[in-house]
């Protein structure tokens, strides 16, 4: 059975996205951790080392698939390879303890990393890692491009981005530099391990920590499971709290939505019941909405959705109360008294609560 190509890594910072300067015209990543620090890269599939080199650009690896695996861009498996830059040395450990050489094997549940951050070569001085993806088998890297070098494979027009690559693991917290790049962040979100897809509520702006929603249960309990339907972790009893992370858009066949949080200090999944549970420290205890803040321009109050507005605006630091999310771009709210649907748009309004 084909493997699915899924990344790990607790914190995803993204450095620079496909669209930085030194970036132009490719699909190429700049990815590190939470901190300044060097952090590991995980294999997000089974693979083996088919290219090591360290000239310009620094330190690269460039792993190709064993056999085919699952890719948000297709609904099929294909071949895929990836490539690393900047690791300071290469002398990274393969599963058998061995210095790193070309057809070392890494397993993606294996427990070793495959890549390190540095800042060999053009690196501009901090910790990341310079990381493209292909579809198919890997032939050649090309080089008119310094530094963004990037990899030949034996598919046409093969680069891939790094959303359409991997599946972003719930739970991972994804953090974004530049906030003129937003759009790019909100790329990773859409695709969850489960394979479906969905738009995220985001809890965490700019996926800080400290922005995270509580929810705290009034009623019954709640229980966190492995992924979505999966294995059951922990039960948060009445009156705990869920930290949470993620919400999702759509509806598991149960009919539940679903989020993702941590309880009892165990992260996992958890069904969004808002009958037993409204966020901590709410202005009123008693409802059980969510609050959507704006933080930019200003958001129109509509009779109905895509009608004619009412002529309320909610405008720039107001705060709009959600009554029901309607669709992945709708919500009926209020605002000032007024009832009514707002057009939902993460670049200038996010859901928020009082840790």
């Amino acid at each position: 059975m084909a493997q699915k190509s899924e990344l790990g890594m607790q914190y995803l910072h993204i450095t620079a996205g496909h669209q930085y300067s030194t970036h132009s015209g490719t699909k190429i990543n700049d990815i590190g951790g939470s901190d300044s620090g060097i952090d590991y890269f995980y294999p997000p599939f089974d693979c083996k080392v088919v290219n090591i080199e360290s000239i310009g650009a620094g330190n690269s690896v460039t792993f190709q698939s064993i056999g085919q695996v699952y890719i948000p861009k297709f609904d099929f498996p294909v071949d895929v390879c990836f490539r690393c830059t900047h690791a300071n040395g290469l002398n990274i450990k393969d599963s058998s303890n061995e210095v790193l050489k070309i057809g070392s094997i890494f397993y993606k549940d294996g427990g070793k990393f495959c890549y390190l951050e540095g800042t060999s070569g053009i690196s501009n001085g901090g910790n990341h890692i310079h990381v493209e993806f292909a579809v198919g088998v890997y032939q050649k890297t090309q080089y008119d491009n310094v530094p963004c070098r990037y990899m030949i494979t034996n598919v046409e027009n093969s680069q891939l981005l790094l959303c359409e690559a991997v599946f972003i693991k719930p739970g991972t917290t994804v953090i974004e530099n530049d906030p003129n790049e937003n759009y790019y962040v909100n790329q990773y979100v859409l695709t969850l391990s489960t394979g479906l897809k969905g738009t995220v509520w985001y809890f965490a702006k700019n996926g800080t920590q400290g922005a995270r929603v509580k929810m705290v249960l009034h009623g019954s309990a709640a229980r966190t499971r492995s992924d979505v339907m999966g294995t059951e972790r922990t039960i948060v009893a009445k009156g705990g709290t869920i930290e949470v992370i993620d919400l999702y858009d759509w509806k598991a066949g149960d009919g539940y939505r679903w989020g993702w949080g941590i309880g009892n200090g165990i992260s996992g999944a958890f069904q969004y019941d808002p009958n037993v549970m409204y966020p901590l420290g709410s202005p009123n205890p008693a409802h059980n909405n969510l609050w959507m803040k704006v933080l930019a321009d200003n958001v129109p109050m509509y009779y109905t959705i895509s009608g004619a507005q009412t002529g309320v605006f909610a405008y720039n630091g107001s705060s709009i109360k959600i009554i029901e999310f309607v669709s992945s771009s709708w919500f009926y709210g209020e605002f000032q008294g007024r009832r009514g649907y707002f057009l939902y748009n993460r670049g200038i309004m996010y859901p928020y609560g009082n840790c």
